[in-house]
């Protein structure tokens, strides 16, 4: 028994005391590796792409030397790690990076080495500078499909969007589902596929549950009075979540109407429709008042406005009323309070989604703000 243990010391001894070599305990070989000296960072590019608050986690990967070094058993043991500068915009988590916060840090290599001495002595080997941008939040402008191409892959948050119909997906029209690519007003090389549009907003729902968004195809691209004319060249509004697939960037979108149309239409709370006009003029003084009364026109023919009278970006004041199979709009007065609607000035193109609410003859909508561009 004494004879074993002395020779399992000595085997150790003699493995701590040589680099990469071949040495003999009884009759089994055993390799040992070097100790790293120094390690560096070999995928800096992809740890500096553009990168959000919340969205996965990076790997670091590593090289080390010298040769024959094992950086994952240093990684380990502790005698190489990763340190950031804030962790409060970068973290780690063993051999990744994580997004917690806006800003930049550096993250830094550090190799420990001791010497025969068995002193300790540990260096920073290399470091890269990480950017972490904001996570998306509700954005109330009206974007082009650039700013779209920019915006998180996570359906919780919607987006007002103008771009022109570049082509259709396939064939000679949008198919029954609305397919087709929405090119960018102010940058034609840039585009992104539309793979589901209507104009029935009863397509996109909102989970207050999961905090997301879905889309329900009701496939009515071809017989929809909105959808079924547009071609080709024509400049849309649309209400859209982005929708990738297999790494191809789409989004599902709901399709405005025109005030023309809006105008149209009887004079029923049992239906929401999606709108995008210009604001002509306040209803009285200077601004919306506490209600955002205020009138908007069609883009397309100035002669053609109707009275919203009452608006708020508070989705929740416009509900289902089951009972009486309607919606019902309940002004939270705040137009004047809002840092969104507070801004909107006459001459801004507004997206709102709308019920008919006339009254003594008056043609008129109420409102929420989905969205508003200069």
């Amino acid at each position: 028994m004494k004879k074993r243990l002395v020779l399992t010391m000595l085997c150790a001894l003699t493995l701590g005391s040589i680099g990469t070599s071949l040495v003999s305990c009884g009759n089994t070989p055993v390799v040992v590796a070097p100790a790293v000296t120094a390690a560096a960072i070999t995928n800096k590019d992809v740890l500096q792409a553009k990168w959000k608050v919340g969205q996965d986690n990076r790997r670091v990967s590593l090289s080390s030397t010298p040769d024959g070094s094992n950086v994952a058993d240093a990684l380990a043991d502790g005698t190489v790690k990763l340190e950031s500068s804030d962790a409060n915009v970068v973290a780690i988590l063993g051999q990744y990076v994580v997004p917690v916060g806006a800003g930049t840090a550096t993250v830094s290599v550090k190799v420990t080495t001791t010497d025969k001495d068995g002193k300790a002595t540990t260096n920073t080997t290399d470091s890269v500078d990480i950017t972490v941008l904001a996570a998306d939040a509700a954005d109330y402008n009206i974007l082009n499909v650039s700013d779209v191409l920019e915006k998180d892959n996570n359906k919780k948050y919607a987006f007002s969007v103008v771009g022109k119909i570049q082509k259709w997906t396939k064939g000679t029209d949008g198919a029954i589902y609305g397919n087709f690519y929405l090119e960018d007003i102010k940058d034609p090389t840039k585009s992104i596929q539309v793979y589901g549009a209507t104009a029935s907003t009863s397509a996109l729902t909102y989970s207050s549950t999961d905090e997301t968004y879905s889309f329900t195809n009701p496939k009515d691209f071809l017989s929809n009075e909105v959808t079924k004319k547009l071609a080709v060249g024509d400049t849309v509004y649309c209400y859209v979540i982005r929708a990738d697939y297999n790494g191809t960037k789409e989004v599902n979108a709901i399709v405005s109407n025109s005030v023309s149309e809006v105008i149209a239409y009887e004079n029923s709370a049992a239906t929401v429709y999606n709108v995008t006009g210009k604001l002509t003029s306040w209803k009285a003084g200077t601004d919306g008042g506490t209600y955002g009364n205020f009138y908007i026109s069609d883009l397309a023919d100035s002669t053609k406005s109707i009275l919203v009278y009452g608006a708020t970006t508070d989705s929740t004041a416009l509900a289902y009323d089951s009972a009486n199979s309607v919606y019902k709009f309940t002004n939270p007065k705040n137009w004047l309070l809002n840092d969104i609607t507070s801004k909107i000035t006459i001459g801004d193109t507004l997206n709102l989604r709308v019920i008919r609410a006339d009254y003594k003859g008056t043609l008129e909508l109420c409102a929420i703000v989905l969205g508003a561009g200069k």
